[in-house]
């Protein structure tokens, strides 16, 4: 329950003679902004003469609209009742529902402090000003919700809350101040800092520069150095590298990074213990330093691997992308996308697995194809040809032409043969056709 004294004490003037004991003052209706009325729950009234001092005392009605106030007696002395004043202090109570479960914040200057004891402070219609004062708020209405726009820096402990920020890489920034965020979801906003090492979950982010890490995460996007919790991991499905540098993961301690559909440039190191592990697949470019001296080590999917250190365990899986221009021996992941060419069924046709790389002699056994056709009579052109006393054919030449018009013109001859025929009688006893 928030209780607010208003923050002046409103003073109103009435004109009223010996015999009016009801004072209307419908002209200061009780409301925060016009359209929010607050549920009044005291009242406190002192009265002056003009000129004369004096005090009447007061039944306040809350019932009504306007709300009015009654003189019950005077007490010292009567006096002028004309021009008398009546200053009021009103007390009341927010109606909760107002802020819908939800702090917002705003640090660009469109916030107000908590205390300026304005009502309804931190709903949307009025964010605070600060991250500090939110949670005084958030305790209140019994909600860990925040909704941020501009800069914060977390001061206090913050585990189990949720906040979620505009999406401005540069407007949206959380610094996380070595505070414990156990189990918080951040969502849509820039993280940075150092963290108290404990693990959160990140949402359609921006991550730079953290150290501490310790954070499962999906459709990040992130950049700058991250220095991992000791026994932390990074789990992130669907992250991009932005900026021009590599992002990079220093493994000091035992932690693990195990990234999904990475993409972009990334560099470990550091990495000295063998319960330390790494796993990284998608379309990304990823460097073992030389201080990589321990730990499984897992590569894969269309990505590519340098690896300049020595750790205990170490597995690339190729992706389809990669067959091409790679050494037979460096396909050997058997049943995977990246299968060695060598236990693929070999054409059979060619006789050696190395004729797989041999281009020539690929389009050497392809050209057959053309010849089969002119020998079935496809742009084929018989000449010179030579007849027995029966006008029986027993010799002639064959050229075989790509085209039709190569045919007519006698140009590209792709193959010739000589033809010959031995007939007994009528009947060909032999034919034969021998590529010159």
């Amino acid at each position: 329950m928030l209780i607010y004294d208003l923050a002046t004490n409103p003073t109103i003037t009435v004109d009223i003679d010996t015999d009016e004991t009801v004072v209307n003052i419908s002209t200061w209706e009780i409301a925060d902004d016009g359209s929010r009325s607050a549920v009044p729950l005291s009242v406190s009234v002192a009265t002056q003469y003009a000129g004369n001092l004096g005090r009447w005392d007061w039944h306040v009605s809350f019932t009504t609209r306007p709300v009015t106030l009654t003189r019950l007696y005077e007490t010292l002395f009567s006096g002028v009742t004309y021009g008398q004043k009546i200053s009021i202090k009103w007390q009341w109570q927010e109606d909760l529902s107002n802020y819908k479960g939800v702090v917002y914040i705003d640090t660009t200057g469109a916030g107000v402090p908590l205390s300026s004891n304005i009502p309804y402070t931190g709903c949307d219609f009025r964010p605070v000003s600060n991250i500090a004062d939110a949670k005084i708020i958030a305790a209140r209405i019994n909600t860990k919700k925040f909704f941020i726009k501009g800069n914060v820096t977390l001061a206090a402990s913050f585990a189990g809350y949720e906040l979620e920020g505009i999406g401005s890489k540069e407007l949206n920034v959380v610094t996380l101040g070595s505070q414990n965020v156990l189990a918080s979801v951040f969502r849509n906003m820039n993280i940075t800092g150092t963290s108290g090492g404990q693990l959160f979950y990140s949402y359609e982010c921006w991550m730079n520069n953290i150290t501490g890490l310790n954070c499962h995460a999906e459709s990040v996007k992130f950049d700058g150095a991250f220095v991992m919790a000791m026994g932390g991991e990074f789990k992130c499905a669907g992250c991009t590298q932005q900026g021009f540098t590599p992002v990079t993961f220093d493994m000091s301690v035992v932690s693990g990074v195990g990234i999904v559909d990475a993409n972009g440039l990334f560099v470990f190191s550091n990495l000295t213990n063998a319960l330390g592990a790494i796993a990284v697949s998608g379309t990304h470019i990823s460097t073992l330093m030389a201080t990589i001296t321990a730990g499984t080590v897992f590569m894969g999917g269309r990505g590519k691997a340098i690896n300049l250190g020595t750790p205990t365990s170490y597995t690339m899986y190729v992706g389809p992308d990669d067959n091409y221009d790679v050494l037979l021996s460096g396909h050997v992941a058997t049943g995977t996308a990246g299968k060695k060419l060598g236990d693929i069924p070999v054409n059979p046709l060619l006789t050696t697995d190395s004729r797989l790389d041999n281009l020539a002699l690929i389009k050497t056994e392809t050209d057959k194809l053309q010849n089969l056709l002119g020998l079935s009579n496809e742009n084929l052109r018989i000449y010179n040809q030579v007849y027995d006393a029966n006008n029986n054919m027993t010799s002639a030449s064959a050229r075989v032409y790509p085209t039709a018009a190569d045919l007519n013109a006698d140009i590209n001859v792709i193959a010739e043969y000589l033809v010959t025929a031995t007939f007994a009688g009528n009947n060909c006893t032999l034919y034969k056709a021998v590529k010159i």
